[in-house]
């Protein structure tokens, strides 16, 4: 069970990221999908924020200048896929 000092953190976090900007939430969105799924694509981010093509794909690029070598694109499946 979380200690009440977790469960604040947890909080914290949560209530941060209603306030963010849209380029913050789907960076952030980035790195969590690709935690949790072991992949994303495009489209991932353009149905869940509502983005078109160009902006996903700035937004995945953006993402990858800041965490370099974190992921690779899986021309196979069309994705990107959290490095080994």
């Amino acid at each position: 069970m979380p200690t009440v000092a977790e469960l604040k953190s947890r909080i914290a976090e949560l209530e941060g990221l209603i306030y963010k900007p849209d380029a913050e939430r789907r960076q952030w969105f980035i790195g969590d999908h690709l935690a949790r799924e072991g992949s994303i694509r495009r489209g991932d981010i353009m149905e869940t924020f509502g983005v078109s093509t160009p902006q996903a794909s700035k937004d995945i690029q953006v993402w990858l200048d800041a965490h370099p070598g974190a992921m690779s694109y899986d021309t196979s499946a069309k994705r990107y896929v959290r490095a080994a």
